[in-house]
């Protein structure tokens, strides 16, 4: 048997605001459980069952549907390592992206987050190179 893609994890700040894009006010999957940090929404499938079809015929549809579920995170999904903090974000903002909050200066190297032109989180840190081995 072949694999199926059932399930997509969509990591988000706020999954009220997403269940609702996504949920029936937006998009109009079929919301099954919204809670404030988890949501899980479905896209049926086209209707292939007859009209009059059993109660049985309309589970083993229903368990067909993809599910779109939304978890609630606050830190960066993607982080990368760069060498020049100020070049990289520069470069980037060209392209589109934008500053998700201040740089910040720990000991340990710069960290900056950034969103992406589509809103995607990502994480950037410079180490020190003081602290290079």
């Amino acid at each position: 048997m072949a694999a199926r893609l059932n399930r997509v994890l969509l990591l988000m700040r706020d999954v009220q605001a997403g269940a609702e894009f996504y949920g029936e006010k937006g998009l109009g999957l079929t919301t099954r459980f919204v809670a404030a940090e988890y949501a899980e929404l479905v896209a049926l499938p086209p209707p292939m069952t007859p009209a009059g079809a059993s109660d049985a015929e309309v589970r083993a549809a229903a368990a067909s549907s993809f599910a779109l579920v939304l978890q609630q995170v606050e830190r960066p999904v993607l982080s990368f390592e760069i060498d020049d903090m100020d070049m990289t974000i520069m470069r980037l903002m060209g392209l589109g992206a934008r500053l998700d909050g201040p740089i910040k200066y720990p000991v340990e190297g710069k960290v900056a987050s950034i969103r992406s032109p589509d809103g995607h989180m990502i994480g950037l840190f410079e180490p020190n190179p003081d602290l290079r081995s």
